[in-house]
């Protein structure tokens, strides 16, 4: 007696290769606009670490702060119960370009996010978001990073922190 043989058939073959092959038709296009990948990581990059910022208010009940450079293109994360002796936030801090031991991104200098500037930054008239220890931001407002052509806003609203992002056109 033979063994039931397991293996494909012709059409289950050729299914899959019609089913990547309109996967790829749809992602070619976007992959063609790879320009704006830097731009939407620093973006993404901005979200988590104000999520980060929040949520680290509530864990430490203290007050944290996200300060945008704009002139220096950076943007750092801080303790602001001590504004004079900043602490450490995140164990692995990336681009810092002080002594100080703060959490910084450096546009300008990390290459994971080369070509990417800070437009602007406004929070209730100021370049930084302040959080209270209940995780809620002072004031809300936005920040808009450029690159390759494209801009992206990064919005907090005031009270409940909820972050967006919008492509500007």
């Amino acid at each position: 007696m033979l063994g039931k043989r397991h293996g494909f058939t012709l059409v289950e073959v050729l299914m899959v290769v019609v089913i990547m092959g309109i996967a790829g038709m749809i992602v070619v296009p976007h992959m063609l606009q790879a320009s704006s990948l830097g731009v939407q990581a620093a973006s993404r990059a901005v979200v988590g670490d104000s999520l980060y910022l929040q949520s680290n208010a509530i864990a430490e009940q203290r007050e944290r702060r996200i300060v945008f450079n704009v002139g220096e293109n950076w943007y750092g994360l801080y303790d602001t119960s001590d504004a004079a002796n900043p602490v450490i936030l995140k164990a692995n801090w990336i681009g810092s370009t002080t002594g100080d031991r703060s959490y910084r991104i450096n546009f300008g200098k990390d290459s994971r996010f080369e070509g990417v500037t800070i437009v602007s930054a406004d929070f209730g008239g100021e370049a930084y978001l302040d959080f209270d220890s209940l995780g809620s931001p002072l004031t809300g407002g936005s920040v808009v990073l450029a690159g390759d052509g494209f801009q992206y806003r990064i919005t907090v609203a005031p009270f409940t922190g909820r972050v967006t992002i919008s492509k500007v056109e």
